[in-house]
């Protein structure tokens, strides 16, 4: 059986025995980069806080998986997991340095004594993700922090274009963007 050494694909197979029967199964270069993928998406969810040390994806994890899709395209997996936007990982908010529009942000204190809930640090909710309160004054800006990332928060008025470029449109609201990098205690 020969296979990839270095980052050089030479060839590989496989030999299964079915009853009395023996074949051969050819590992295309495809076949080999997606079982790499696969390993590599499965021991980064592992690490994280949130999954167990045994855990493997079933046939929707994969078919779902923004992170399993960002290695499938060649990119890495970022050293902490990224703020989520309506429970989808969201990073292009990490990885694109321009304002990006929080058109749902929600204070939590006024919620919390409206229903007599225990108090926790200051926390914000955008786009249904909480992040920590760092300072907020009253000319409506501040820094939030998810992890180990902060981003600096505003509110204003702004002139977008659209991904396409065809025409530009005014959004007034919530902003957030990358203030610092992750930094990791290693």
């Amino acid at each position: 059986m020969e296979e990839a050494t270095k980052g050089m694909w030479v060839s590989t197979s496989v030999i299964i025995q079915e009853g009395n029967k023996m074949s051969e199964i050819l590992l295309t270069k495809d076949n080999f980069q997606l079982v790499k993928y696969v390993i590599k998406w499965i021991e980064t969810v592992r690490k994280s806080k949130d999954y167990s040390d045994d855990w493997l994806p079933n046939e929707i994890d994969a078919m779902k998986s923004r992170l399993f899709w960002r290695i499938r395209t060649g990119k890495d997996p970022l050293p902490e997991p990224p703020p989520r936007a309506y429970s989808c990982p969201w990073y292009e908010v990490i990885e694109q340095d321009r304002p990006h529009w929080a058109n749902d942000l929600h204070d939590l204190k006024s919620f919390r004594e409206a229903f007599h809930l225990k108090q926790e640090p200051d926390k914000l909710s955008i786009c249904q993700c909480l992040y920590d309160i760092v300072e907020f004054d009253e000319k409506q800006r501040g820094i939030v922090k998810f992890g180990n990332y902060e981003f600096d928060i505003w509110k204003e008025s702004r002139m977008v274009i659209n991904s396409d470029q065809t025409h530009e449109q005014e959004f007034n609201g919530w902003w957030i963007q990358l203030r610092s990098e992750v930094t990791t205690n290693e």
